[in-house]
């Protein structure tokens, strides 16, 4: 049976987190990794720029060829993703910030993702805190991630912490440290499963012979390619 090709799409290194977990259970696909170097990052970004950057670049790589395409990217997902839906031909899937939470919950998210329909109403309860530079910096210094201060976070605890972008997931340790009583949710579940309904919940057969998975410089896309093969080569190979 032939394997469906899938690409991931993130502004930058961000949706890396789920391009890993994507590839790492569904054996029977091939992903490939797309972002966009010039128009990163996207949480400031007015809607009107955020359609016309992701649909250019998705189209310019031939978004239509693949059998689907996910969308790495809160921002991208709690506020465009129906119309690059209605854009694309293939199955498009997203990632969003978890809804509902029980308990005190904090949502670190991007500017245009707080101010977003799905947060009003998916997450009005919670404390949302948009963090301005926060994804500029770890895209930044994703080499360095030491360099990166959680310290504008409010003080407290809570019983939950969300969060709200791809890029954040590069410093869930450091959550972790800051809100060490909490549960840091990283909104991949709900993308592995909406995924796993499309293509199948994975080859975990332990009767079934499956090869190691084996990642190239081929698996990346775009003119920021290099580096999100290094990036992946650091953090997930």
């Amino acid at each position: 049976m032939d394997k469906k090709r899938i690409l991931v799409f993130d502004s930058g290194v961000g949706g890396l987190n789920a391009f890993a977990a994507l590839n790492k259970r569904f054996l029977n696909c091939v992903f490939y990794y797309l972002s966009d170097k010039n128009g990163c990052p996207y949480g400031g970004k007015s809607v009107s720029q955020l359609l016309d950057l992701s649909l250019s670049l998705l189209k310019k790589h031939g978004a239509d060829g693949f059998d689907g395409v996910v969308v790495a990217c809160n921002t991208l997902s709690t506020t465009i993703l129906p119309l690059i839906k209605h854009e694309l031909s293939p199955p498009v899937f997203g990632v969003f910030p978890p809804p509902t939470l029980k308990g005190k919950t904090l949502l670190v998210c991007t500017e245009r993702t707080a101010d977003s329909y799905y947060v009003k109403t998916c997450c009005q309860v919670y404390d949302v805190i948009p963090a301005k530079t926060l994804a500029a910096d770890i895209e930044e210094n994703i080499f360095s991630l030491e360099n990166i201060s959680l310290n504008f976070l409010p003080e407290g605890e809570y019983d939950n912490v969300a969060l709200g972008c791809t890029h954040y997931l590069y410093l869930k340790r450091a959550f972790s440290r800051r809100y060490p009583k909490a549960v840091i949710y990283d909104g991949l579940d709900r993308l592995l499963t909406d995924f796993g309904r499309f293509a199948g919940n994975g080859v975990f057969s332990v009767t079934t012979f499956c090869p190691p998975r084996v990642t190239t410089d081929d698996n990346f896309l775009g003119d920021d390619k290099v580096r999100n093969y290094a990036v992946f080569g650091k953090y997930f190979a």
